[in-house]
């Protein structure tokens, strides 16, 4: 009886630590950072979003360079900046450099969607 009890508590503990680590927006083994001119983010699983806000001038839009890998799910990348808005799937392998020219010189929105991602490398430079 008291084996059975034991047992059970560990279930418990693993379920709850398993809970803790995807119910936090999505993510397993989440890490992300920013500089000046970048912004990169990893995960082990992903099926959640996460934003970021950087000040770009002409040179940083002429330069914006998006690469990114998953093995499996969706990814997309949107890019806003008031009325102007473009959305790109970034899904398996992605490397190319975006037309910015539909936006200004100032605050921009980058918010990156993941539906059911596995092994997400995602760097952003400009």
């Amino acid at each position: 009886m008291r084996k059975r009890f034991v047992m059970l508590g560990i279930l418990l503990m693993l379920v709850t630590v398993l809970t803790s680590c995807t119910a936090n927006g999505g993510w397993i083994m989440l890490s992300s950072s920013s500089t000046d001119n970048g912004w990169t983010l990893t995960a082990k699983s992903a099926d959640t979003g996460e934003s970021h806000f950087a000040d770009l001038d002409d040179a940083a839009l002429a330069a914006f360079q998006v690469k990114s890998t998953s093995s499996t799910g969706k990814s997309f990348l949107t890019i806003t900046q008031g009325d102007t808005e473009i959305s790109i799937d970034i899904s398996g392998e992605f490397d190319e450099n975006i037309d910015m020219s539909g936006f200004e010189p100032g605050q921009i929105k980058f918010h990156l969607n993941f539906e059911k991602a596995n092994d997400v490398d995602v760097a952003i430079s400009w």
